[in-house]
């Protein structure tokens, strides 16, 4: 027996250790290292007690810096020495004097990588509020770096406060991305130039700019074949037009502000690439949607402001004032038109605290049967509630997923009926629900909708809130 013994237990495999970092390999390493420095922070997550005191990093708000690296071992400090893509995206902002060396230093490490830069004047506080340095020297200095290496721009972000540098001999072969941002008014001529030279880059893909600079009339270039995203904080809708009509490649848009145009072409024009449509704010009515197709089209999101104190007399835009159709006549004439199958949609009408504009009766319409997404930011009542819930007769938006409705002036108990209903019948695809409910309802008296987390569990993704304050545009607030 002793003998079998012997012979039997060296020949069972035994469980190899359980391997360190320190035994990956120099490339994996470099992964890894790459990954942390470009991953986003982590809500919550502390910096480290000793950090570096400059104001160059690798991401905006994050710890995670290349620099930390080379503080744990002399092998990391080589292998982040080595690997440029640690070094190849620099966020500044309202950098000192001693920070000019240190962006120098991450330009060098860089190599011949392509360089994704977010360069800014101004920095905001823990209040939110603006700060920047009165003396330039130092933003400039770092400005003039970048623009020496300008040929490796991959995406970059600059936000200034007065003119930086000069734009004439920018070459940008590589630039997919551009955004500026300004504080000053005025620096029309400066940003104009800034675009003009962004449109020559042949692979250019998104870009954000204002209706100040822009005109889609002397800005040419190959990028207008390129492009796939646009931001527009403020345009008027017939330059908005002219951008889609010239934009043959266009995806996604997204605008803060339109406002309405006396002149508009008189043939609607189609953006058939064109799949995402956002507009935060459309000045009174949508005048856009009468003159556009968008076959494509599956992601609509809008917001309506209305102000009738400052609104301008009707000679000035006769069209608009007088042959305006119904907000939601209007919506359904657009997807119609289009013949596009909407999946995700978005309303809101900001300057209006009644139900008057709630969607209601209208989700029955056929250009909401596909829609996985809805959400609606002006205030609704038990009226729209009532058109979502399931019955024997009627199934609403069958294939919706996920609902938010920030804006809720419902009686206690109206939302849980048809929150209910859905989750009850098994041709049901909810899975999410976001519903604020306004300051005046005391949680102690809105047992039913509140109490939804308990009778579903872990069913359904819940999001429920009584908030104080209401902002036009996006419904109630939670602190």
């Amino acid at each position: 027996m002793e003998t079998t013994i012997t012979t039997v237990v060296p020949t069972i495999s035994k469980k190899p250790p359980a391997g360190t970092i320190g035994s990956l390999p120099d490339e994996i390493l470099a992964d890894i290292f790459i990954h942390y420095v470009r991953s986003h922070p982590t809500k919550g997550l502390q910096r480290p007690a000793q950090r570096t005191k400059f104001r160059v990093e690798a991401q905006i708000d994050s710890p995670n810096n290349p620099i930390l690296l080379g503080w744990v071992s002399s092998r990391w400090r080589t292998i982040s020495l080595r690997t440029v893509k640690l070094w190849s995206t620099i966020v500044v902002g309202d950098p000192l004097p001693r920070d000019v060396p240190i962006f120098k230093l991450w330009i060098e490490r860089s190599g011949e990588a392509l360089l994704g830069l977010t360069l800014s004047r101004y920095i905001f506080d823990k209040h939110d509020s603006i700060r920047y340095s009165e003396d330039a020297t130092a933003f400039k200095a770092i400005l003039s770096a970048a623009v020496a290496e300008c040929m490796r721009w991959r995406t970059v972000t600059i936000k200034v406060v007065e003119e930086t540098f000069y734009t004439t001999s920018l070459a940008l072969p590589n630039l997919e991305s551009i955004e500026f941002e300004y504080l000053a008014m005025g620096l029309h001529t400066f940003k104009r130039r800034l675009f003009e030279r962004a449109f020559t880059s042949p692979v250019l893909r998104t870009i954000s700019l204002d209706d100040s600079c822009f005109n889609p009339s002397w800005i040419t270039g190959p990028a207008w074949n390129t492009l796939r995203n646009i931001e527009l904080k403020t345009i008027h809708t017939a330059r908005l037009l002219k951008v889609l009509r010239i934009c043959h490649t266009i995806e996604r848009v997204r605008v803060e502000w339109i406002f309405l145009s006396s002149k508009l072409p008189a043939e609607p024009v189609t953006a058939p690439t064109l799949q995402s449509l956002h507009v935060a704010q459309v000045h009174r009515y949508p005048q856009f949607l009468d003159r556009l197709i968008l076959p494509s089209l599956v992601d609509l999101k809008i917001s309506v402001e209305r102000s009738d104190e400052d609104a301008p007399p009707p000679d000035v835009y006769p069209d608009t004032y007088r042959k305006n159709p119904p907000i939601w006549q209007a919506i359904e004439a657009f997807v119609e038109r289009s013949k596009c199958q909407l999946e995700s949609f978005g309303f809101g009408y900001a300057d209006d605290q009644s139900c008057l504009y709630e969607i209601g009766s209208k989700v029955h319409l056929p250009i909401f049967s596909k829609l996985r997404r809805l959400c609606l930011t002006s205030k609704i009542s038990d009226v729209t509630v009532a058109n979502l819930t399931f019955s024997d007769v009627s199934q609403p938006l069958p294939l919706l997923e996920d609902l938010e409705l920030t804006t809720c002036d419902t009686t206690d108990g109206a939302l849980a009926k048809m929150v209910l209903s859905r989750m009850n019948s098994t041709d049901s695809r909810l899975k999410k629900v976001k519903a604020y409910f306004g300051k005046g309802d005391d949680p102690q008296e809105r047992t039913e909708d509140l109490g939804l987390e308990q009778k579903l569990g872990q069913r359904i993704e819940l999001e429920l809130a009584v908030c104080e304050e209401y902002v036009p545009g996006e419904g109630y607030v939670r602190d």
